[in-house]
Parts: structure tokens; sequence; C-alpha cells
């Protein structure tokens, strides 16, 4: 397994290396902020530390800076089919971008975690970070009959 960095503050060039030097590939999804500067990584998924298979996928979701008023609210799809939960994003007005991860507590398939947050508001045509489970982790001992 390969833990993830953290690269949440960082420039988005800055992130984007340390993520492929860390031997992940990295995903940007770019969103309007009223509270982080352009150009930086205001979020990241899997989170900082998690433990991924080399050459996973890491989210970063670096700001664009403040926007208008955002009139979009972001619906939950947390727990959703990864289809399902696309076809809301859409309906919403936003895009989806799907980023896929191993997880421990969702099943293959389902949406584990969304960016921005469930009930956020944001501007039209803005994209979703959806973290999408691969498979279950088997986390249970396998004990010989």
């Amino acid at each position: 397994m390969t833990k993830v960095p953290n690269v949440v503050g960082k420039q988005e060039a800055d992130a984007v290396s340390a993520i492929k030097s860390a031997g992940l590939t990295a995903k940007v999804v770019k969103e309007y902020s009223a509270s982080v500067t352009a150009g930086v990584v205001a979020a990241q998924l899997p989170a900082a530390g998690a433990g991924v298979a080399p050459g996973a996928e890491v989210g970063i979701v670096v700001s664009l800076g403040k926007a208008g008023t955002a009139a979009n609210t972001v619906p939950n799809v947390v727990g959703k089919p990864v289809a399902e939960a696309e076809k809301a994003i859409k309906a919403a007005g936003f895009v989806p971008l799907a980023v896929s991860s191993v997880t421990t507590k969702t099943p293959a398939g389902k949406v584990a975690k969304q960016l921005p947050a469930a009930g956020a508001k944001a501007d039209a045509g803005s994209q979703v970070a959806l973290l999408v489970s691969k498979a279950t982790a088997d986390t249970t001992a396998k004990v010989p009959t």
C-alpha cells in the first residue's frame, strides 16, 4: 500500500508533483471557493495518510477563487451507485468527476464520499468529485477449516 500525501493548501503544480512522486495518479477538479485562493488545493480524496494501491487515483479540488453568487445546491449522492450519483449531479447542474479507490466500508461501485459536501452551494457547471469504491477491502481474517 502507498500512503496518500497531504496536498491540501499546496499550489496545483506542487500537489500534482507530490502525488506523482508517491507513485499515484492525480485527477484535478476545479471549483470556485470563497475561502481558498485561486490555484490552491482546497480538498483531496482519499484523505492524506490513507493507504491505497500503487498507481491509484487521488482527486484534488483546486480553487478557481471567488465567483458570483452560487445558486445551485449540491445533492447528496453518498451511498448511491456511481451511475445514479452521476445522473443526480448532472440533473443539479454540475459536472461529476469520479475517482476510484478501495474503501473498507462502502460496497464496490458506490459513492463513499463527495466534494463539495451535500447541501453546499456551488455555481452551475462546477465539478463535484465522487470517491467511488473499487471494492470493499477484506478486513476479516480467514481461518482454515
